[in-house]
């Protein structure tokens, strides 16, 4: 969210004593549409709070003025819900294709959950077709679903405990209204019967029949902590897996149904988070070294008995500013909000920074791209695309392959339309330009022709905002005396751009047109270059069709590369700032 082109992102969490990796997640998130505030309260504070902010019709007209509106990224929000419906779908594909079991055979799901999310997402799996027998939910010390499951009570009037499972730590399971709503048949107004008792007495009791269908398909058990850390202590020692706090409540409320009802029909348990959102609670239980109180020392320690690499989402954090160190009592949302909205939401956009690559224009040659599978119309489609998406006082990267005119007379169309198009422009050379010739021609073409939004990118840098542009054309490896030549010459250009990038300040972001890394290949020289910069963001061109399928498009050596090539991102800008 924090690099998307919507208006804003606002994050709450609880403020409580879990562990320090867990909360230090939000505290130096990058994105300047993103602001993060904590709750003096609980999950249930938070959620609530939530839930009575998009029930107000006051901020929402305030929104609608502004032509805004809210959404949630948790359960709230069905979209949530529809991708855990797939993570059932494949575990039960895996457990066939591994020959656990055969196709059309019965499995049971055991999932922890406070709020019924995601064992509601295993019950639609269900629903669809999945061959899922009982539905086991696994609570911890705040039993509360427990207790229904077998009881066909809900009562939140009970005391509430903060565990070594926080996102457990729920006495009101917003999600169980969703399956009560296809338990009782639809009845929409025994539902709302229901959840207002929940409202004004913090109970409500289900009819026996809808208790009966709910215990046809769901078995509920807890724990508290101490098991949850023999569990977590158990599936290391035996296995050499390392599972978090949630994880281990449902390994040990699974083998409390086997041994309480005899099933032993194979079984999907969901590992929910990773061990390391968590280090001070599994730490405990898988060695008897004293544990660090600074959560990125606990992690390491994590990481040294256990063998487990730690997600680099996480280890990435360290070091990083704290950007967000507020809280707030739960009675103060409306007005912090607001004050969000005005501050974030409620503003114009800021300049955004796109880029794309290979554009291959041949407005003033006659050497169309359109014959080409997938390239059909592409120069309407792409002018179609930037103006929707860049605005004036944006900028544009085109990292090569811009022009198939042979010299720059053969251009002139082409940088003529891309003059006219939005934002400025930032251009680099690919192997295919070969109008161009040294940069102050260039440059002075542009002048002559009257260019206004046109600059070039070749031994120099550009300052954005917080960030500096720099980049060259690169090389591939290539044998040969020659090709080490222009690969050497590749790298002094990329150092001197760097080197200009540092004088101005800022996070550098690296532009090129070959790709450094692809499939198993490397250019190990513009490799060294990177990270002997401490590069952490590249883009690339030059790859097409069904040869992107190869491009590397995520993380590695620390570095994130991502392709811009025009057809593999479908003739779209892509927004990077």
């Amino acid at each position: 969210m924090r690099t998307s082109p919507a208006p804003g992102c606002w994050c709450s969490t609880r403020k409580t004593a879990s562990a320090g990796c867990r909360s230090s997640r939000w505290s130096p998130r990058k994105g300047e549409n993103v602001s993060v505030c904590a709750i003096k309260g609980n999950f249930d504070d938070a959620q609530s709070g939530v839930k009575a902010i998009f029930t107000d019709p006051s901020i929402e007209a305030e929104l609608r003025k502004n032509g805004q509106m809210f959404s949630s990224a948790n359960s709230i929000n069905w979209g949530r819900l529809v991708p855990q419906i797939v993570y059932y779908v494949a575990a039960y594909t895996a457990l066939v294709e591994q020959e656990e079991i055969a196709f059309g055979d019965t499995v049971n799901v055991c999932v922890p959950t406070g709020n019924f999310g995601n064992i509601l997402a295993a019950y639609y799996a269900k629903r669809m077709g999945v061959p899922i027998g009982r539905l086991i939910c696994a609570s911890n010390r705040n039993n509360v679903l427990t207790d229904f499951i077998r009881t066909g009570v809900y009562d939140r009037n009970r005391d509430f405990y903060t565990t070594t499972s926080p996102s457990m730590d729920i006495l009101i399971s917003s999600n169980l209204e969703r399956l009560l709503f296809h338990l009782s048949g639809e009845d929409d107004g025994l539902i709302r019967r229901w959840f207002a008792s929940l409202a004004e007495t913090g109970r409500y009791a289900v009819s026996p029949d809808v208790q009966e269908k709910l215990q046809a398909e769901f078995w509920g058990g807890f724990c508290d902590d101490q098991a949850a850390a023999e569990a977590i202590h158990g599936q290391f020692d035996r296995y050499g897996y390392l599972c978090d706090p949630h994880t281990a409540v449902a390994v040990k409320v699974f083998e409390d149904y086997v041994r309480e009802t005899g099933d032993d029909t194979r079984t999907i348990i969901a590992s929910t988070a990773s061990p390391y959102k968590f280090c001070g609670s599994v730490l405990p239980a898988v060695t008897r070294e004293p544990v660090p109180e600074d959560p990125f020392a606990q992690m390491e320690l994590l990481h040294r008995v256990s063998g487990m690499a730690p997600p680099a989402s996480l280890a990435g954090l360290k070091g990083r500013p704290v950007r967000f160190t507020g809280s707030i009592e739960k009675g103060r949302w409306r007005t912090r909000l607001r004050k969000c909205c005005g501050k974030t939401l409620g503003k114009e956009r800021p300049m955004s920074l796109f880029a794309i690559s290979d554009l291959h224009l041949s407005l003033g040659v006659d050497k169309p791209m359109d014959v080409f599978r997938g390239w059909e119309n592409y120069v309407a489609r792409l002018e179609e695309n930037w103006t929707r998406l860049v605005k004036p006082e944006d900028t544009v990267v085109i990292a090569g392959d811009i022009s198939w005119g042979l010299d720059l007379s053969e251009t002139v169309e082409d940088f003529r339309w891309i003059d006219r198009m939005p934002g400025q422009k930032i251009l680099l050379k690919g192997n295919h330009d070969l109008w161009f010739s040294t940069k102050s021609k260039v440059e002075r073409f542009f002048t002559e022709n009257g260019f206004s939004t046109l600059r070039i990118l070749f031994n120099n840098a550009y300052r954005y905002g917080d960030y500096v542009l720099c980049g060259t054309r690169g090389w591939m490896n290539q044998p040969g005396e020659a090709d080490q030549k222009v690969l050497n010459r590749e790298c002094g250009r990329l150092k001197l751009s760097l080197e200009a990038g540092k004088a101005l300040g800022g996070e550098p972001i690296v532009f090129l047109h070959y790709p450094p890394v692809y499939a198993n290949g490397e250019c190990l020289e513009i490799l060294d270059v990177l990270l002997s910069y401490g590069i952490k963001r590249v883009y690339y061109g030059h790859i097409h069709g069904h040869s992107a399928g190869y491009a590397i498009n995520g993380e590695r050596m620390g570095i994130n590369f991502q392709l811009l090539s025009c057809d593999f991102l479908q003739f779209v800008p892509k927004q990077i700032v």
